[in-house]
């Protein structure tokens, strides 16, 4: 028994609407820095936030990340609200369980789908890890670096993972569609949702291939919440990924190693397939979107 496309769009529509909420709130606050009928909230709210009006076209300024941590804070807890449409919170699962929110079997959650890509990156860890490790040691000691590691590594993969992974992925499926294609679609909105840094002046070639490769990055972050059902497992990829960022392909020919680099970036990648299923079986999780529970809710039979 499937849902009809009514109930297809009202999903996909209430995504778009919780992916809009998201961007919007980074760029909320040029309107209550200035806006007259906002003045007793900067006079109230700011020095308890330690934020002042300004800074906001400066992204990597300290008030401006302060600014949209608070902003994507209060999203993330709005947006699981949003399943209330979709789920019955009296039956379960459990919208706990269904947002990934869960302590069985965390330990292989945390631990196998992570190996996955450090495997994945073996060549990226090899030719940058120790620049990355001194990097992230000196970002600790400045303010603006702090603020900056803080945003990339931990507040960013921790709301974009709530929220298109632990909200819009269930409302997909509660919408109709089949484990399969909710994993295809989800990224969508995860790619989409980077397209505003257009607004700053980035070039659209760079916007456009940020979107392909968070896009591809969503693909496999929607597999890990689907087959694991912990919010932990698309967590900890999305923050290994922030921290390493794109492999730096380009710089391979020039390095003396480069034998070495290529052996370790193609040996990984045929590892990390070759061990995919199997570290992502279902059954080392006890995921909740293969239990009779979830697909009676979901209508996916």
């Amino acid at each position: 028994r499937r849902m009809g496309w009514l109930e297809l769009l009202a999903g996909v529509l209430v995504c778009a609407a919780l992916t809009a909420l998201y961007v919007g709130s980074l760029y909320i606050w040029p309107v209550v820095d200035t806006h007259p009928m906002l003045s007793l909230v900067r006079e109230w709210l700011y020095p308890l936030l330690a934020i002042s009006p300004g800074n906001t076209d400066r992204r990597d300024h300290p008030v401006t990340i302060r600014k949209r941590v608070y902003s994507v804070t209060l999203t993330s807890v709005i947006s699981p609200l949003a399943l209330l449409l979709f789920y019955d919170a009296k039956l379960e699962p459990g919208l706990a369980s269904i947002l990934g929110l869960r302590l069985t079997n965390i330990l292989p959650a945390i631990v196998l789908p992570l190996l996955l890509v450090v495997i994945l990156f073996a060549g990226s860890i090899y030719m940058k890890g120790n620049v990355i490790a001194t990097s992230l040691s000196r970002a600790m000691q400045a303010e603006g670096s702090r603020w900056i590691a803080i945003r990339n590594y931990l507040v960013a993969p921790f709301s974009e993972e709530l929220l298109f992974r632990s909200c819009i992925f269930p409302i997909l499926l509660a919408s109709g569609l089949s484990h399969w294609l909710a994993v295809l679609l989800c990224p969508l909105f995860f790619s989409v949702a980077h397209v505003h840094h257009v607004l700053r002046g980035v070039p659209i070639t760079a916007v456009l291939f940020q979107s392909t490769y968070t896009c591809i990055f969503g693909w496999y972050a929607g597999l890990l919440f689907l087959r694991t059902g912990h919010f932990i497992a698309p967590l900890l990829a999305h923050a290994f990924c922030n921290v390493m960022e794109f492999p730096p392909f380009w710089e391979v020919p020039h390095r003396p190693d480069k034998v070495l680099i290529i052996v370790l970036y193609v040996g990984g990648s045929i590892l990390f397939y070759a061990l995919l299923p199997y570290l992502t079986d279902p059954s080392w999780y006890d995921s909740v979107f293969y239990s009779k529970e979830f697909l009676e809710q979901t209508l996916i039979v």
